[in-house]
């Protein structure tokens, strides 16, 4: 599994469910290089990731300069 974001291999699994109406097991899933968040989809012969939530890299720049400048 690689993330969408920056690429890397370097991904851990957070929390795993099912959704049977919709036929597809979801993994939510952390890159551990830029923090980057977003769920795989498996099931009826498709696999799909879709991003979740903002990327973490941008939000810990734009934290830290706030900080700076208050």
């Amino acid at each position: 599994m690689k993330c969408p974001y920056c690429g890397s291999e370097k991904v851990e699994p957070v929390k795993s469910w099912e959704m049977p109406k919709m036929g597809y097991k979801v993994t939510h899933y952390r890159c551990k290089n830029c923090g980057g968040l977003f769920n795989h989809y498996a099931g009826k012969g498709k696999e799909f990731v879709l991003r979740v939530g903002a990327f973490l890299k941008y939000r810990r720049a734009s934290t830290t300069f706030l900080r700076a400048t208050a």
